[in-house]
């Protein structure tokens, strides 16, 4: 009679949430933590109760406590976990929450990978269906699939400086913290149909439109 095998942990070993062994004496170092389970890949930034995700982290992969899939950090008290169901992190216009992320989740101009891997480690904002992620200044948003060419076209990875020059047709030049000017913010600077910015290195153009 044929049995179904499972693999176990070693004599010593313990198997933590993310399903990997674990030397018990580190799965101990979370016992004064409340509902914190040993990581051996946690992240630096990781997610809390209504609070916006951090769209980079300088740190995503080191061992420590940490909450376990389906549970978040508890904002009043950063030692304790709390399900997701009471209290999700804050997520863009047209995105919810996720405890596993699959890697083929939509976004703008990338293909989809053909390994398509769902990771149950930190949690992350995921678009709704029909939409995709694309980030913009800094931040993730998501926009709606059909849209993705014009945000590709039009998001410009550097900043914008004023040059003084407000007559039609006139350039702006210039890069953020390389030239004398005033910082605009994103999306004010009205310029006719074809105008250019010229930055180190290169020409970029501006988009003269929004997606409707």
């Amino acid at each position: 009679m044929r049995r179904l095998r499972h693999c176990v942990c070693k004599r010593g070993y313990v198997r933590n949430s993310w399903g990997d062994c674990i030397p018990l004496n580190m799965c101990r170092r979370c016992k004064c933590r409340l509902q914190k389970d040993w990581n051996l890949c946690a992240t630096a930034c990781p997610a809390a109760c209504d609070m916006t995700i951090s769209a980079s982290c300088s740190k995503t992969c080191v061992p420590g406590c940490d909450c376990p899939p389906g549970w978040v950090l508890d904002q009043d008290n950063w030692k304790k976990c709390i399900k997701v169901k009471r209290c999700s992190p804050v997520c863009p216009l047209h995105s919810h929450f996720e405890p596993c992320v699959n890697r083929c989740a939509p976004k703008c101009g990338v293909s989809p990978a053909k390994d398509c891997k769902t990771t149950c480690y930190r949690g992350d904002c995921v678009c709704d269906k029909g939409f995709a992620e694309i980030v913009q200044y800094g931040r993730k948003i998501c926009v709606r699939q059909e849209q993705c060419t014009w945000y590709l076209r039009t998001n410009l990875p550097w900043a914008l400086v004023s040059t003084g020059l407000t007559n039609a047709g006139a350039s702006l030049a210039g890069v953020a913290n390389r030239v004398q000017g005033t910082m605009l913010h994103p999306g004010t600077i009205t310029v006719i149909p074809g105008g250019t910015i010229n930055k180190t290195g290169g020409v970029g153009t501006i988009p003269t439109s929004a997606p409707s």
